[in-house]
């Protein structure tokens, strides 16, 4: 008998811990929910975040930082799923010796826990952001970026000129612009954010850039003096930039 009335006291005592838990967290402020989701997702676990930020957009639809954050963690983990399945198929191949097809790469990437559609979701929320904030040119980057990816370079274009209008000092967006100009073969405008961003940032890949658009201009003159600058610091680049059969700015 005695038994029987303690189970009883502890099936109460867990079904009001389940439903004060519960209650708990539907009763949350979006900001409660935004740092308990942060918690969740530092220890990995990414959907339970998820569905915190979606329940916070619920209670705070226009709030440009939510759907920022959660954009951010959708492409974080898109490209996390990427890299881990890359590099699955990378690690049976160097075993197994086997060949994959390209056409079926994707098919394969997915097969290997490739969470393709987080991509979509996280630019959702980087369209949400510039709904309620345009002036948000880190938003404004990644949607750019993806059109450069997806080869829309027309879009990639606007883009990166819109974040360069708002946030002049980042150097990755001048950069970027000119590799869409020159993907788009638009070298000679080109020309001025890449020398924009070798100023910024003189790195090699950089230098390698303005370096094939002055190549695909017939601008020997520049290319020698930036495949000097080359030589000393990447061979590899050095030897693209010079090889005369190699003229696409996509081929590094």
């Amino acid at each position: 008998m005695q038994m029987q009335i303690l189970r009883s006291i502890c099936l109460i005592l867990i079904i009001s811990v389940i439903g004060f838990g519960c209650d708990n967290i539907n009763n949350l402020t979006p900001d409660q929910l935004t740092n308990k989701g942060r918690q969740l997702y530092e220890q990995g676990k990414f959907d339970d975040a998820v569905k915190l930020f979606k329940r916070a957009i619920q209670l705070k639809p226009t709030s440009a930082e939510i759907h920022f954050e959660l954009g951010v963690m959708y492409y974080q983990e898109w490209k996390r799923s990427l890299d881990q399945a890359q590099k699955k198929i990378l690690e049976e191949t160097i075993v197994d010796g086997k060949k994959y097809d390209g056409a079926d790469n994707e098919k394969l990437l997915l097969r290997k826990g490739y969470r393709k559609e987080l991509l979509g979701f996280a630019m959702d929320e980087f369209d949400a952001v510039l709904k309620y904030d345009p002036s948000n040119w880190k938003a404004r980057y990644h949607i750019a970026v993806n059109f450069l990816n997806n080869k829309k370079y027309d879009k990639a274009i606007v883009e990166f000129k819109k974040v360069i209008e708002i946030e002049p000092k980042d150097s990755n967006s001048y950069s970027l612009l000119g590799k869409a100009y020159m993907e788009a073969g638009q070298y000679q405008l080109a020309i001025k954010p890449l020398e924009k961003a070798v100023g910024m940032d003189p790195g090699v890949e950089n230098y390698y850039f303005l370096g094939m658009a002055y190549k695909n201009l017939n601008n020997w003159k520049k290319v020698g003096e930036i495949s000097q600058k080359l030589k000393e610091r990447d061979t590899m680049r050095y030897s693209m930039l010079i090889d005369p059969l190699n003229v696409s700015p996509g081929n590094l």
